[in-house]
């Protein structure tokens, strides 16, 4: 995060943007799910966050390149399956592709 181009958001207003998705029940993200992106991550993507004092911030910026680097992951994920199982054929370990079925 570059907090000269990016407006700086502590985590509680990300969490409470227009255009994040309503999940369950038609509510918006809790501040903890925010939060675990930044530390743990999803999918192996984490949220950048940087430390301003006390406050933990993220920016609509780097909301929107975690939406999309989660977005090529699941591509990417949903994509090596099946290129997986043909480089496997061709190297003639049928049994592996098998157990995988």
């Amino acid at each position: 995060i570059d907090p000269k181009s990016e407006r700086l958001l502590s985590l509680s207003e990300a969490a409470r943007l227009e255009w994040l998705p309503c999940r369950r029940h038609g509510k918006r993200p809790h501040v903890s799910t925010l939060f675990r992106w930044t530390h743990v991550g999803k999918d192996g993507v984490r949220l950048e966050a940087i430390q301003v004092a006390g406050t933990l911030c993220t920016s609509e910026a780097a909301l929107i390149r975690f939406f999309e680097r989660l977005t090529a992951a699941r591509v990417k994920g949903a994509l090596l399956g099946p290129v997986l199982a043909g480089i496997l054929l061709l190297a003639g370990d049928s049994e592996t592709v098998l157990e995988g079925a």
